[in-house]
């Protein structure tokens, strides 16, 4: 059997960042900070996500949607 392709969403605000995945409906919170940042990363990771959608917000999506790219993610900037 074929496994469910993984997806993740991030929406992005100064002080935080708020993930959804599918099609488990985790959820969580980060930090939008270095650290919150590398965590978010690592989490993702680890799920294996086939493409994370990021908010475009002004600039505040750079870190986050840079990070995961050098990670060898697949990364898409979205207007929301």
């Amino acid at each position: 059997m074929k496994e469910a392709m993984v997806y993740a969403g991030i929406d992005v605000s100064k002080g935080s960042l708020d993930v959804a995945v599918r099609p488990s409906g985790k959820s969580w919170r980060s930090d939008n900070s270095n650290e919150g940042i590398r965590e978010l990363v690592k989490r993702i990771k680890g799920l294996g996500a086939s493409l994370v959608v990021v908010e475009a917000t002004g600039g505040l999506e750079v870190p986050v949607a840079s990070a995961l790219a050098v990670e060898g993610g697949n990364v898409s900037v979205v207007n929301p």
